[in-house]
């Protein structure tokens, strides 16, 4: 977020909100930072360092796109019975301990394809209930300000994610960059759970 970032969401939000929202966005940036160092050198430590076949990088990749559909599907339902900002931290504690499996992907493929589909469920589970969150605290008026805000801050942890993924897997291994983006996956719950929103409905 540059500097004027806060100060804009000031201007967005009624009184009270800008906070809630900041620490959303603080998680999805953790998230957006960490998904390309996991995922970006993903095809090169899959078929050139592993000697995997490429269908084996299909599957790690689409069963990705199948945790992400059955985490958006029962995102009303959870957000209902635990409330938004419960479900938000308490899915991302839960699934924490699936990140660190995704380094292990050179013992078993396998295993860290199904961490993988588990992160991307908390993906599509966070992503409905966080933007249903922005859009009821944010004036009817500013919703398009709010999300043309949104887009730039989150897509610009992705192009940043994926320059850091290329830098430390150039300098210090592919390895390391998934290790990287498992650590920061592990921890981008934490936001949320130390602010207000934990607690919002």
């Amino acid at each position: 977020m540059t500097a004027s970032g806060p100060r804009a969401l000031h201007r967005l939000l009624p009184p009270g909100a800008s906070r809630l929202v900041t620490s959303a966005i603080a998680s999805a940036e953790g998230w957006n930072l960490a998904f390309p160092l996991c995922s970006t050198l993903s095809p090169v430590l899959i078929v050139k360092e592993l000697g995997q076949p490429p269908w084996v990088l299909g599957v790690y990749l689409a069963v990705g796109g199948v945790g992400v559909l059955a985490g958006s599907s029962p995102a009303h339902l959870t957000g209902r019975r635990l409330e938004r900002g419960r479900a938000v931290w308490i899915i991302g504690v839960v699934t924490a301990p699936f990140a660190l499996l995704l380094p292990f992907i050179g013992w078993n493929v396998w295993v860290s394809a199904a961490a993988w589909a588990v992160l991307c469920f908390r993906t599509g589970l966070n992503n409905v209930l966080l933007v249903s969150f922005r859009q009821k605290v944010t004036p009817d008026a500013m919703l398009g300000r709010m999300n043309a805000t949104m887009r730039l801050i989150l897509m610009g942890a992705v192009g940043v994610g994926g320059l850091l993924a290329g830098l430390v897997g150039e300098i210090w291994g592919t390895g390391t960059a998934i290790w990287a983006g498992a650590s920061i996956t592990a921890l981008s719950w934490v936001p949320i759970y130390f602010s207000p929103l934990r607690r919002e409905v």
